[in-house]
């Protein structure tokens, strides 16, 4: 046990100063970290798999995460022939995020898993991400569940026309995530692509 304890702790160790340190600075690095079948619960919103991450990580604002304290412990019901297990992790700190939001406290549990593949790796088989309100995380919601409604309102029976619903979708972020520029040019690309984008920006001048 106190060999498993040595791997864990010591896994745990370089998990966490990987993942935070990319996070802030080279997010691109992570997506490596997940496979098809990990999920990935971000502030009540549900994902699965490395490429919906990689969503994620690209919609964000840039942060800076201050870590308190973690915490580890094997899942010793997972221990393989190699003598690894799985491990769970339980980090609390601090985020700021560059959205002119306040820092805000975090708490994040991870549960990694031997990589099959790469032996003495881990991946990702879940994680579990919480923080105070603050504009990244509504920014994120509300992209989401607006972007949501259009995929739903433009394969309505009816036929709603894809322009009135990117022009109604557009108007709608404004109010969502007035400051949030990047989440928000999403919805202006579907715009731009349409001819009759004139039209539907035009009436939504003067939201902002």
């Amino acid at each position: 046990m106190e060999a498993i304890m040595s791997i864990v702790e010591k896994s745990a160790e370089q998990f966490v100063q990987f993942y935070y340190g990319n996070f802030d600075g080279q997010r691109t690095t992570l997506p490596n970290l997940y496979r098809d079948k990990s999920t990935i619960l971000w502030n009540g919103n549900a994902l699965s798999g490395a490429q919906k991450f990689s969503e994620l990580l690209a919609v964000i604002p840039q942060s800076i995460h201050e870590i308190d304290v973690y915490n580890c412990q094997p899942i010793t019901a997972t221990v393989n022939a190699q003598g690894t297990c799985g491990i769970l992790i339980n980090v609390t700190g601090s985020v700021k995020f560059d959205d002119g939001s306040a820092i805000k406290s975090f708490s994040e549990v991870f549960m990694l898993m031997p990589d099959e593949e790469q032996t003495n790796n881990y991946f990702v088989q879940s994680q579990n991400f919480r923080c105070s309100r603050s504009e990244a995380c509504d920014a994120f919601y509300g992209c989401r569940r607006l972007e949501d409604l259009r995929r739903n309102l433009t394969t309505h029976p009816l036929g709603v026309h894809k322009v009135v619903v990117d022009r109604f979708l557009l108007t709608a972020y404004s109010v969502v995530s007035p400051e949030s520029a990047t989440v928000r040019s999403r919805l202006e690309l579907a715009l731009s692509s349409n001819p009759l984008q004139s039209e539907a920006t035009t009436s939504t001048a003067g939201v902002e």
